[in-house]
């Protein structure tokens, strides 16, 4: 008779669980999140309810589900991985931030905008708290969070948050790094939504000759700046078709 504590244990699950991962990333959803829920079973089987070793297999599956579309379980289940993350190893452990921060996409799409912002102020707080106003982390929090009030059409606050990200980005991690560019050549967007065309050309020439600077040795990192610069234009009324063309050569 197989000995089912060898099949059980921890550490056999924990591998099933970072296989049900490589599984979603090659775009088996089902197959991940059946991997999953059985792991799942299997660990509130042996008593790990709460426990650590949970906080994967819940996040993984709220993953699955986001992907899938199936908007309402990926929040259930990122949820419960949030909530094992905080009791477990902290609210501002790194895999907890992640969470909350991976939780905001499906609530956007559920049109949870009350809970939607409180996680993001929430994330600003925290980033605030634990590495100071002015550290990068928290200047990143609240561009995440102008970058949503932007998707609204609320330019005046995604101003104000861009700026905080800017004012925090040319102090921590200098006027010349390229994610500094990004954020000026955000608010250069936003500016020119605003009509404010003549603070909007300032940055957005300033931001642009960082990039020329870089070109052409971008990263997937940098190249998804670009491309989020130019759905800002795309998405926002008004014929920006110049500037799109300009993006676009930056990344040809």
């Amino acid at each position: 008779m197989q000995d089912t504590r060898d099949a059980n244990s921890p550490e056999l699950l924990d591998t099933m669980v970072d296989y049900a991962y490589y599984l979603g990333s090659t775009n088996s959803h089902e197959e991940s999140i059946e991997m999953l829920n059985s792991v799942l079973d299997s660990y509130l089987e042996i008593g790990l309810e709460n426990h650590f070793r949970l906080i994967k297999p819940y996040h993984y599956t709220a993953i699955n589900y986001r992907h899938l579309g199936q908007y309402e379980k990926a929040v259930e289940n990122y949820k419960k991985a949030l909530t094992i993350s905080k009791n477990t190893i902290g609210e501002d452990h790194l895999t907890t931030r992640r969470i909350r921060s991976n939780l905001i996409n499906p609530l956007s799409r559920l049109g949870e905008h009350d809970s939607v912002v409180y996680h993001y102020k929430r994330n600003i707080e925290l980033m605030e708290n634990r590495f100071s106003y002015n550290h990068w982390r928290t200047g990143q929090a609240l561009g995440a969070y102008g970058g949503y009030q932007k998707s609204l059409g609320n330019y005046q606050e995604a101003l104000t948050l861009y700026e905080k990200n800017l004012e925090i980005y040319q102090e921590a991690i200098g006027p010349d790094h390229i994610w500094t560019a990004y954020v000026e050549g955000a608010l250069a967007a936003i500016n020119r939504f605003l009509n404010n065309h003549s603070e909007a050309d300032r940055l957005f020439e300033r931001h642009i000759e960082i990039y020329r600077e870089r070109y052409p040795d971008y990263n997937n990192d940098h190249i998804g700046q670009i491309r989020r610069l130019i759905r800002m234009y795309e998405n926002a009324e008004g014929d920006y078709d110049d500037i799109i063309e300009l993006y676009g050569k930056l990344l040809e």
